[in-house]
């Protein structure tokens, strides 16, 4: 080629088949700054709006942030492996053949056999790219391994859901640097901080420490009558998901700001 033009990279949709099916989903159309995106048939077309001359620069301007940062966010809105992009192939143009010719890149025909004797759920539509960005920085990827080890059953969710409420309310190590001593960010301030609802906060820390049965993470929360309710554990897992998001769009604020 003379002039090599990546003009889009496709990728097909890897998904646990026992907890959801996106094979019936309705073809989506979404358009960002620097390309658009198409899905179909169980494919994610990128297609750029700046130039790329390989591949391989092209599948790292999105690897880098952009599709882990999309995994991440469909798999927290549903469950664990839910939503994964594998590269499938390139289309690419010369924009200053010798011949016309052109490397075509098209759709697979047909979806995948789901083959499961479980009933996973079937979204009509495709997951959305996040709104607004996010970055999974240190913090954010330590929350968020505690709590898939809880959607394994590794680990409680009172535990999980404790750790997750002290990592916003303690200070960034440089701070603590700075001052010369370790104190924790009262709990308003952390609300503040990550805008998160300070209500539901104290509500996670009041859950934490008095309730959980045999698996409480306090004294306090062994005994009669104890155990979480199925409300309250619901409760406990849309704030941890709640507290890894506002964590992971308030490292992205910093990084700009910083940048």
């Amino acid at each position: 080629m003379n002039d090599p033009h990546v003009k889009s990279l496709i990728y097909s949709i890897d998904y646990d088949k026992s907890v959801i099916d996106w094979s019936n989903a309705e073809p989506l159309n979404h358009d960002e700054e620097d390309f658009k995106i198409h899905i179909e048939q169980m494919k994610v077309c990128f297609t750029f709006k700046k130039h790329y001359a390989s591949v391989a620069s092209a599948r790292k301007s999105l690897e880098d942030d952009y599709i882990p940062n999309w995994e991440f966010d469909v798999c927290l809105n549903q469950k664990p492996g839910t939503f994964k992009l594998n590269f499938f192939k390139s289309d690419i143009i010369d924009r200053n053949p010798s011949s016309p010719h052109t490397l075509a890149a098209s759709f697979s025909s047909g979806s995948p056999v789901i083959q499961t004797n479980l009933a996973p759920s079937q979204p009509s539509n495709y997951p959305k790219p996040p709104q607004g960005m996010i970055k999974r920085d240190d913090n954010v990827n330590i929350m968020y391994e505690r709590y898939l080890g809880y959607c394994a059953g590794k680990e409680p969710l009172p535990n999980v859901a404790y750790f997750c409420l002290t990592m916003l309310e303690t200070p960034p190590a440089e701070d603590i640097h700075k001052s010369n001593r370790v104190t924790s960010k009262k709990r308003s301030e952390a609300a503040k901080h990550f805008g998160i609802c300070l209500k539901m906060l104290n509500r996670v820390g009041d859950l934490s420490s008095i309730k959980g049965g045999a698996l409480a993470r306090k004294s306090d929360g062994v005994g009669k009558n104890k155990e979480l309710t199925s409300k309250e554990s619901d409760y406990l897992k849309e704030a941890v998901k709640k507290m890894i998001r506002c964590v992971a769009k308030t490292a992205y604020k910093q990084d700009i700001n910083r940048n």
